[in-house]
């Protein structure tokens, strides 16, 4: 008998580097929390970004909301979590983990790192392996490029492998990931020339590779209205001069974005605090 879906919701968040993926990553799970979701925000590395902002002991903004978890993922970790849920056997996936000519098969084949990634991420919603009791996984993803090749690890793999466990897993992920009922794409961009071609280029490969729609989040947008935006920082001087120089151009940009897809703004925050300033952003995303 199969398992019935979860109704589980996946949030990818990606975009340029530099852009500030990662915070409204966090500030957008934040949101959901607030809202009273169970929500599970997850790095994709070997180390966390939000243990080095907040501090992994100390960090205010979980310790507040009992339902807001973070995580972190690699690929390898995941990978070997998808062939031991196969083996049952640890000491045998030790082994395979453990082999040389194995370990360089998998450093030749970096499409098996994403292609667990992605198993591991829809694993919810596909009732596979461990439970993933959350009613929204959000995941920091790649810049956009990285992000691009984890989309079509699924599609890659079952075009080499079409028989077989893999065969039927790469088509279950595939399935999960074309789905608007579970899975949503949100593309952040900064108003700049670059960022806003990057952003708009991405959205239109998502929707012609993948057939989904993605949402645009344009990150730290200066306020319009000038004298409101003087009045909220400290160093008036060095704003006056910044916001000359920069606010005609972001006009310029956003306006580009919005001729070609409904983007959601997002002002620049004044805040040095890194909780303060999460839960500000929480507010628009």
């Amino acid at each position: 008998m199969t398992k019935k879906a979860s109704a589980q919701q996946i949030s990818f968040i990606t975009g340029k580097g530099g852009v500030g993926k990662s915070m409204i990553s966090y500030a957008y799970a934040l949101k959901k929390a607030k809202a009273g979701e169970k929500v599970l925000l997850i790095e994709i590395g070997e180390t966390s970004f939000f243990d080095r902002m907040l501090g992994s002991k100390n960090n205010k903004i979980t310790n507040e909301f009992n339902n807001l978890s973070t995580t972190i993922y690699s690929g390898e970790s995941c990978l070997r979590e998808y062939i031991l849920h196969y083996v049952k056997i640890e000491k045998v996936t030790d082994l395979f983990f453990d082999n040389k000519v194995m370990r360089a098969l998998i450093k030749a084949a970096p499409a098996l790192k994403e292609l667990a990634l992605m198993g591991k991420f829809t694993s919810g919603v596909r009732n596979i392996g461990y439970p993933m009791e959350y009613d929204r996984v959000v995941i920091d993803g790649y810049a956009t490029g990285h992000f691009l090749a984890l989309m079509r690890a699924p599609k890659g793999m079952y075009e080499a492998i079409k028989f077989g466990p893999m065969g039927e897993q790469c088509l279950s992920i595939q399935k999960v990931l074309s789905d608007p009922n579970h899975c949503e794409y949100k593309i952040v961009t900064l108003p700049e020339d670059l960022p806003v071609t990057e952003a708009l280029e991405m959205d239109q490969t998502l929707q012609q590779e993948f057939q989904v729609e993605a949402d645009i989040i344009c990150n730290k947008v200066l306020p319009t209205d000038f004298v409101e935006a003087l009045n909220k920082v400290p160093d008036k001087n060095q704003f006056i001069e910044n916001y000359k120089l920069s606010s005609e151009e972001q006009q310029k940009s956003i306006q580009v974005l919005k001729q070609k897809k409904q983007t959601t703004l997002v002002p620049y925050i004044y805040e040095t605090d890194p909780a303060i300033l999460l839960k500000s952003l929480s507010e628009y995303v």
